[in-house]
């Protein structure tokens, strides 16, 4: 009998990444690059509950062909149908950066963007640590939204157990989630290969968790990494450093660390260059004065963001270009 994990399906009547990907191997037409880019149209189609009639419409296909396309058995050019795929995630991801806040390219970017391309080129995990609300989790979204390859990224359920934890990365590889833990483990890694970058962030969460939790969650990410050799990146804040890696599990956890091809630490601030980067973006070109100063430096990304976008209604209200002044009245506004 055919293991239904490892045998591309017939028919596909669903658009789980995994399976999808499995039927992309048998087709020698394709590059990597391009089966990865089916994949991920498989993801958009899944995680939006698209028809295939509706994804057709998304790409400019008759919807009839996307099962076809899915199965890997579409007779129509496929090279025409890559191209639209292209256009229609070009123009996905400048809609997503329209209705977003501006993102600024900081220092938090740079070090996370290098992070991740380490561990993607190389093949290799990285550990990736900084506060909370300093802007990792915004430029890791930000790095899987301007990336040409797949880039799956799951956050750790907080004190979930490890079904929660292996049903949160399903969904996040694209994979559909059974009821059977066992099943959705393995088609995890048949969703993931040496193209892939995955990103876990707030794996601090699992010191909420029950300490053999955690080391079966640590323990099925070192199995992803050595099943399927993908890159993966690992984010929490000082709580990762302290008490997981540092703390009862770090003996257990020493072998993983030491696998990692670089540990990044981002500073707990915002440093003055970023602070003028992010006021720029926002409209406020002037320098800010010595009391607005101090405020700044006491700020994390989220809040400076907020009180910027607080300010700049402030400025509109009042027909004038946003100023410091906005800014600190917004400041003192919300800390009455």
């Amino acid at each position: 009998m055919s293991n239904p994990l490892t045998t591309a399906p017939t028919t596909v009547s669903f658009t789980s990444a995994d399976r999808v990907a499995l039927t992309m191997q048998a087709l020698d037409l394709l590059s990597p690059e391009e089966r990865d880019l089916v994949v991920w149209f498989a993801g958009e189609v899944r995680r939006n509950s698209w028809s295939h009639g509706e994804a057709g419409k998304r790409i400019g296909i008759d919807g009839s062909n996307i099962g076809r396309i899915f199965n890997g058995n579409y007779a129509g050019n496929w090279q025409n149908v890559l191209e639209k795929i292209r256009t229609f995630r070009h123009l996905q991801a400048e809609r997503e950066k329209m209705t977003r806040a501006e993102f600024v390219e900081t220092s938090v970017w740079e070090r996370v963007r290098q992070t991740c391309d380490m561990a993607l080129i190389n093949q290799m995990p990285a550990i990736l640590i900084g506060v909370s609300q300093i802007g990792k989790t915004h430029a890791l979204k930000e790095y899987m939204r301007r990336s040409h390859h797949l880039v799956r990224y799951v956050r750790i359920p907080a004190g979930g157990t490890l079904r929660d934890t292996l049903f949160a990365i399903a969904d996040a590889c694209g994979v559909g989630a059974g009821v059977n833990a066992l099943r959705v483990r393995a088609r995890i890694l048949s969703a993931l290969n040496s193209r892939t970058l995955l990103i876990i962030d707030e794996l601090h969460q699992l010191t909420l968790a029950k300490p053999m939790t955690a080391v079966k969650v640590m323990e099925f990410i070192r199995e992803i990494l050595d099943e399927t050799g993908c890159g993966l990146v690992v984010c929490g804040t000082r709580a990762l450093q302290q008490e997981l890696l540092q703390g009862q599990m770090a003996a257990w956890l020493d072998q993983f660390e030491q696998r990692c091809i670089t540990r990044t630490v981002l500073d707990d601030r915002l440093s003055d260059r970023d602070i003028g980067k992010v006021a720029e973006a926002y409209g406020v070109a002037e320098k800010p004065d010595g009391d607005t100063l101090k405020v700044l430096r006491t700020l994390r990304m989220n809040r400076l963001v907020k009180l910027l976008m607080l300010a700049g209604t402030l400025a509109r209200k009042q027909e004038m270009p946003t100023t410091w002044d906005h800014f600190m009245a917004a400041y003192t506004a919300v800390n009455r």
